[in-house]
């Protein structure tokens, strides 16, 4: 390699007696020549005087066992670019070097073209799979790189010689066991179909086959999209209450229309909870919420939407609804509180006192013994000409 620099010559000039020296404008080219030593495929013959081996050797001794290419540049001690040109390249241009998966280019894997890979035939993996094994007591038992496991249990799965016990999707998976079709263990699928014969909670799920319960709908999803589980809740599938149940169990599935036909005559919340299994008493009130506003059922009392004893209707259906009009309506005549709490179907005589105390301090609901608030046999009639 060419290297110039310049030199400046001290030169002097005489300005009448006096003699001024200065550095002039004239240059004189100094040119040397520096060789600077690089990476080369010479190193390959480089012999190490401790082992009595060349560089070319150790690399193939170290490749009897197949390595990456991340494990030979450290073994090296290069960078990726210098080993790769000046060491991996050289061995498998003249043939002592090759790449385990020539076929693929992200798995760059090499090992000794004269080592014999530790392989396993399909027949040795089945037989091997008669009792569920991971792919990690495979990978351990045949001796192979974990690419070679993967991508030979893989094709096994693909071409049905071996199933996946815990879903066909998620065979990457680590917790993911494989057995063979001639075996007798019962898979994840037929396991969990099995346990659902009666409606669980992912809770319950998780609980009974030990897994965490953020995996739980892994193993779900696949059998719900072969209609062999179903949703007890199938218009909230996010529920909090929602529980599985294999397809062929008859049971009370929670859905809009369901709730809405249970509805056919007055239902208190207590009864449509128990009917289709809603543990949660604010679950019950925003499934009936939702369905009030949509217009599909409607609550027999307007006076006090939330109260207790409140009972809710089919929207079609035509009941007595307790209201400020229809209360006043019905006292025309005066009645007592039994009369209006058998005519309303109210729970409680309580609850209808608390109908009738406003309207009574509203002046539109008058006593027939105003003397006697708390008479027995007091009756309440409306004030005429309202």
């Amino acid at each position: 390699m060419l290297f110039s620099s310049y030199l400046y010559t001290n030169l002097t000039v005489s300005h009448g007696s006096e003699q001024t020296p200065f550095y002039t404008p004239n240059y004189v080219k100094v040119t040397r020549r520096i060789v600077i030593p690089s990476y080369d495929n010479t190193g390959l013959g480089k012999i190490d005087l401790d082992t009595g081996l060349t560089k070319a050797d150790e690399i193939l001794e170290f490749c009897k066992q197949p390595r990456t290419s991340k494990e030979i540049y450290d073994f090296i001690g290069m960078t990726s670019y210098h080993a790769t040109r000046f060491y991996i390249k050289p061995l498998i241009e003249c043939g002592k070097l090759k790449p385990l998966y020539p076929e693929s280019r992200n798995k760059c894997i090499y090992v000794n073209a004269e080592s014999e890979i530790p392989t396993a035939t399909d027949d040795e993996i089945i037989a091997f799979c008669l009792v569920p094994r991971t792919k990690g007591e495979i990978k351990k038992h045949f001796d192979m790189s974990n690419y070679q496991a993967w991508r030979q249990v893989g094709r096994l799965v693909d071409e049905g010689k071996l199933l996946g016990m815990a879903n066909t999707n998620s065979n990457k998976n680590h917790w993911q066991k494989y057995v063979s079709h001639e075996s007798n263990v019962q898979t994840r699928e037929q396991a969990i179909l099995e346990f659902c014969q009666e409606p669980r909670t992912r809770q319950d799920i998780a609980d009974h086959f030990k897994i965490h319960l953020k995996y739980v709908p892994l193993f779900l999803k696949p059998i719900l999209q072969t209609d062999k589980l179903k949703l007890t809740k199938q218009d909230r599938p996010t529920s909090i209450d929602q529980k599985y149940v294999c397809a062929e169990i008859d049971v009370t599935i929670l859905s809009d229309d369901a709730i809405t036909e249970f509805c056919t005559r007055p239902r208190t919340r207590t009864e449509i909870a128990e009917k289709f299994g809603i543990v949660k008493r604010h679950t019950t009130q925003n499934y009936i919420n939702a369905l009030v506003r949509q217009n599909k059922i409607k609550p027999t009392n307007l006076l006090s939407v939330e109260c207790w004893g409140q009972k809710f209707v089919k929207f079609d259906v035509e009941v007595k609804i307790l209201s400020e009009q229809t209360l006043l309506e019905f006292c025309q005549t005066p009645r007592t509180v039994n009369e209006i709490t058998a005519h309303f179907e109210i729970a409680t005589k309580n609850n209808t006192r608390t109908y009738i105390r406003p309207l009574v301090k509203g002046g539109k609901l008058l006593h027939t013994h105003p003397e006697l608030p708390t008479y027995k046999l007091q009756k309440f009639y409306a004030k005429p000409n309202l």
